[in-house]
């Protein structure tokens, strides 16, 4: 296969490269829970959560990396609302967005697609309705999560 016309010269978005070698930004953890249960969350109090998956909306100023490995522990002290969650399953995966710095707008547009979101789980230092959105089947798999992850990855990201 041959390529027609010239060769062009290539824009790279150099900025873009740079904010991704930051060990910083979003993440979004996938949280299966085999059944319902009624949960104890910290301050925020007992929760009622049905069967099914759970995606929350974290971020990492610094020590990304560090933090999805934490998340991925299943026993640790309990400081993040989601680490009573992640206590009550044994299957849990991890997507970093290396740096992106909106968790609110992740979080909205993750609810966006989402069945329900648990009221102000993971959102008591913002304004959002909850940083925890609730999905009946596997949402990995979905075209609209996929595309979302896409998207998320992939577009340029203030500071």
């Amino acid at each position: 296969m041959a390529f027609a016309g010239a060769p062009r010269r290539l824009t790279i978005p150099w900025r873009l490269f740079d904010l991704t070698l930051e060990d910083s930004g979003l993440y979004l953890l996938v949280i299966h829970l085999p059944r319902a249960m009624r949960l104890k969350v910290g301050a925020l109090g007992v929760v009622d959560l049905a069967a099914g998956y759970y995606v929350y909306t974290g971020s990492a100023k610094r020590g990304l990396t560090l933090r999805l490995s934490r998340h991925m522990r299943p026993r640790k002290r309990r400081h993040h609302h989601v680490d009573y969650l992640r206590a009550r399953s044994a299957a849990v995966r991890a997507f970093p967005i290396r740096g992106a710095s909106r968790e609110c707008d992740l979080a909205w547009e993750v609810g966006r697609i989402a069945s329900a979101t648990v009221q102000r789980f993971g959102s008591s230092d913002c304004a959002c309705l909850g940083h925890l959105a609730y999905f009946r089947e596997d949402p990995v798999h979905t075209a609209p999560f996929q595309e979302l992850l896409t998207r998320m990855r992939h577009q340029p990201w203030e500071h």
